[in-house]
């Protein structure tokens, strides 16, 4: 059978054709932008969420954790009678010693410091105390005696090496 020959269109007939293809294309188009949009917002809120949960995490890591300047100045104790960096560093080592976790924070000045818990810092604190005291009581054998029972650099390496 012969096949019906279409007719061919007329000029007003492809303007309107042609005018149907692009309102569907536009319409597609809309609603593509609009899943998309609808996509870049639920990912932002998921963005979110995901910080807040590390926030969180962050915090029950850190919730007792403070840095050795942040507990010195907690409980009143003077700057000039401890090395900050001394001091993390032994708390650094009591931790990992003893398998505990540390936290960092960022500081202006310092850049990334270390966060210990409060147990270990009053530990350390306490020890040098204890040692300081020590080494006051042998400064002053080894001046009542003129013995040197122990030379301050073997006191040093002994607390603190």
């Amino acid at each position: 059978m012969k096949k019906a020959l279409k007719k061919p269109m007329s000029i007003p007939e492809q303007l309107l054709m042609n005018a149907q293809w692009m309102v569907e294309a536009e319409n597609r188009m809309n609603n593509i932008e609009n899943d998309v949009a609808q996509t870049n917002q639920s990912i932002g809120n998921i963005k979110k969420d995901i910080t807040r949960i590390e926030h969180n995490e962050r915090r029950t890591v850190t919730s007792n954790h403070l840095t050795v300047i942040a507990y010195a100045n907690m409980k009143g104790i003077k700057p000039n009678t401890y090395n900050s960096s001394v001091m993390g560093r032994k708390a650094t080592k009591v931790c990992r010693t003893r398998g505990l976790l540390t936290g960092t924070v960022v500081d202006s000045k310092y850049g990334l410091i270390n966060t210990h818990p409060l147990e270990v810092l009053d530990e350390i604190f306490f020890w040098v105390e204890e040692s300081d005291q020590m080494y006051d009581l042998i400064k002053v054998q080894t001046n009542e005696n003129n013995e040197q029972v122990v030379s301050g650099r073997d006191l040093y390496e002994f607390f603190w090496k």
